[in-house]
């Protein structure tokens, strides 16, 4: 087999989230009309939809997908999630900075779940988050650090062994239940597609059993992210969706040696470097770039941009140009000191 020269990749984190999120998350401002004349709630539906998996088929109550948030002139968002949830938490941020009825609350915690309680209770921080904040949405993005057994009743039980999935069960209901009995709706987002093969069954099952829980409460909806990182054939792949549009970045001061890569999370980098070693030979050394906001722009500005500290322009493989910039506060000051200068935000789901 041929080996493949090692490389140097330029890795970008920029705060990605899935569209249907974000959307369902700027449309909640408790404008709506309410359901009925007694009731003091805005419902607005969610469709919910099944990942691929396959599990042992139990009976079990069914609740209508539906979020009925209070109508209130302000909306509250708590985000908790593992270190994807702090991704997610990101890009919600971005989307929602200039919505002044919105506040967005992130407390996701890197290396988090529901299996590893003694490192990082969720449940018990929940408690004192909601009561804390008194959010009206809570939305709860993690699983990718649970493929690990737990202890139960003072027993170790292996993961996806049924003790395991029983008392994993309990452990989404209680998280489930600190938001929903202080009247707080839950938006629970399941995990995308992942890889190697093994791992991505086993997320299939932490999955299930998301949404086997959210459909037995009220006022709780589940989402499936799964084919955000699938390709047209339902397909693990490892480059990340920007907009619908696979994208690696490239830029005249890097060159083409130096391609960045932009990835829904830390974890698919490593998916990356696991698949570049084993499967081609080839090694890689990532760099994590700074940046964690990106605007549109257009070719007249790419001097002024480039020109300043902390910012640079890519260009995505279909030609569109990003600016791309550290923290919000640069944002801000860059729209102030730049006034003319096109920083269009990525609206989700545009062409």
């Amino acid at each position: 087999m041929k080996k493949f020269r090692t490389a140097e990749i330029a890795v970008l984190i920029i705060g990605l989230i899935v569209t249907s999120i974000v959307v369902l998350a700027v449309s909640l401002k408790g404008n709506a009309t309410p359901s009925s004349s007694t009731s003091s709630t805005t419902p607005t539906s969610v469709a919910a939809t099944t990942s691929s998996t396959t599990t042992t088929s139990t009976t079990t109550t069914t609740i209508p997908q539906t979020l009925f948030l209070p109508k209130n002139k302000h909306l509250t968002i708590l985000e908790i999630g593992d270190s994807l949830g702090t991704d997610l938490g990101g890009g919600l941020g971005l989307q929602l900075s200039k919505s002044p009825n919105v506040t967005l609350i992130q407390k996701s915690k890197s290396e988090t779940g529901l299996a590893n309680g003694w490192f990082y209770n969720w449940p018990l921080h929940l408690r004192q988050f909601v009561a804390q904040y008194h959010p009206q949405l809570l939305i709860v993005f993690l699983g990718g650090n649970d493929e690990q057994g737990m202890v139960v009743n003072g027993h170790a039980a292996a993961f996806n062994t049924l003790a395991w999935r029983e008392q994993y069960q309990k452990n989404i209901a209680q998280v489930l239940n600190e938001a929903t009995f202080k009247h707080c709706a839950v938006l629970w987002v399941g995990m995308p597609i992942m890889n190697p093969n093994g791992y991505r069954q086993g997320i299939q099952v932490i999955n299930s059993l998301f949404q086997k829980v959210a459909l037995t409460k009220a006022n709780v909806t589940f989402l499936s992210t799964w084919n955000f990182m699938a390709n047209a054939k339902g397909q693990f792949q490892f480059s990340a969706r920007v907009n619908g549009v696979v994208q690696v970045l490239r830029s005249d001061r890097r060159g083409d040696q130096a391609p960045v890569l932009a990835a829904v999370g830390p974890m698919q980098f490593e998916v990356v470097t696991h698949r570049m070693a084993n499967e081609f030979g080839a090694p890689l050394r990532l760099e994590q770039l700074p940046y964690h906001h990106a605007r549109r722009t257009r070719p007249a500005d790419v001097d002024a941009i480039n020109a300043q500290a902390g910012a640079e322009v890519m260009e995505c493989s279909d030609g569109a140009l990003l600016a791309l910039l550290k923290d919000t506060w640069q944002v801000q000051w860059l729209q102030r000191k730049l006034p003319d200068v096109q920083l269009d935000p990525l609206v989700a789901g545009e062409d």
